[in-house]
């Protein structure tokens, strides 16, 4: 999703949902990349999956400076909520090594099959060649003798057949 430096609060009211309810157990600070944050997952249907779950304090730090003594909650997983169901844990592993003070935030997902409805398709039209009188006449013929097949054609008006 991008590296947002997001401190996105703890409060659950904020983000219209985007917030689980363990958000509360975050840091308290918002900055101005976390509440652009919380606007894009507001706006997007996304919800953050760190605030979903139960974690020990220390377990939920993202970015961890000890010659600062800094910590916080900077990185996020999120996802749409028709995969709530899958998700089945979310940790953050503070020894990374990845030669970065941040820590590596990962979800265990249940790869469970999702059924997708069948996606029309539509065939492109040059329409460039609609320009030459021998193709427009060829594409007018295949488009009438299309409307004419009997699941192109609408009952209304007390029965009668009407084009769609």
């Amino acid at each position: 999703m991008g590296d947002w430096n997001a401190r996105i609060g703890n409060d659950i009211h904020n983000g219209g949902g985007s917030i689980g309810e363990y958000g509360d157990q975050g840091e308290a600070m918002m900055n101005r990349n976390g509440q652009r944050m919380l606007e894009f997952c507001y706006i997007n249907d996304l919800l953050i999956e760190n605030t979903m779950w139960c974690q020990r304090r220390q377990d939920k730090y993202t970015f961890v400076a000890e010659e600062r003594k800094a910590k916080s909650i900077i990185d996020y997983i999120t996802y749409t909520q028709n995969l709530q169901n899958r998700v089945e844990e979310v940790k953050t592993e503070a020894e990374a090594e990845m030669g970065t003070n941040h820590g590596r935030v990962m979800a265990t997902i249940n790869n469970i099959e999702i059924e997708r409805e069948e996606m029309t398709t539509y065939t492109k039209i040059n329409i460039h060649k609609l320009r030459q009188e021998e193709e427009r006449i060829k594409y007018q013929e295949k488009t009438n003798k299309e409307l004419q097949k009997p699941e192109n054609l609408t009952l209304r008006n007390g029965g009668e057949f009407l084009k769609r």
